[in-house]
């Protein structure tokens, strides 16, 4: 398994969200997110995160909600914020790739020797990774669907002599102009 590029939070982001969440930060403090985490704080890291905008400061902040979401003693109450979790790992997956391997504990293969979110994480890890791979898989060029294309008008004698090249040209600009706004 390819290792994500790693991340960590920012001295600067950790210090702005803990001005925003009015805690203190203390760099003497080691996974400062980590323990700074109040899992009864939950909704308002949630309200914050929705309004943030700085990829480090969401970095810094997710790090302090996934830990907050592991400490849920209640199975409902885990349950439902890890879904609320989930969406927004989803939504910003490229951003929090590294650390939700990390929560994930690839290298432990014993379960109940890992956080209760580790299953979870693993699950959406593979998912998005086997979505991003099928997706890649299965995508053709514009060039080369405009090719096939092509050759199948010119095999039923659909396109006028000499035409190949032109209709080529012009399925392969239809074909760049759909895929820009996302048709197929």
């Amino acid at each position: 398994m390819e290792i994500p590029k790693s991340r960590f939070s920012t001295v600067d982001a950790m210090k702005a969200i803990a001005k925003l969440l009015n805690i203190t930060y203390d760099s003497s403090m080691q996974d400062w997110t980590y323990v700074v985490a109040d899992d009864e704080k939950i909704e308002e890291y949630l309200a914050l995160y929705a309004t943030l905008k700085d990829d480090d400061l969401k970095f810094t902040l997710m790090e302090i909600i996934i830990q907050a979401t592991n400490n849920q003693l209640n199975g409902f109450v885990f349950w439902q914020y890890r879904e609320k979790l989930k969406k927004l790992l989803l939504e910003d997956f490229e951003l929090h790739e590294y650390t939700i391997f990390y929560w994930a504990e690839f290298d432990n293969p014993n379960l109940d020797d890992c956080w209760a979110i580790t299953p979870y994480m693993r699950e959406l890890f593979h998912k998005v990774k086997r979505e991003q791979k099928e997706k890649s898989e299965n995508k053709l060029s514009s060039l080369e669907l405009a090719i096939i294309l092509t050759e199948f008008l010119d095999e039923y004698s659909l396109l006028h002599e000499n035409g190949f090249k032109d209709a080529l040209e012009t399925i392969k600009d239809i074909l760049d102009t759909r895929k820009a706004i996302g048709d197929y």
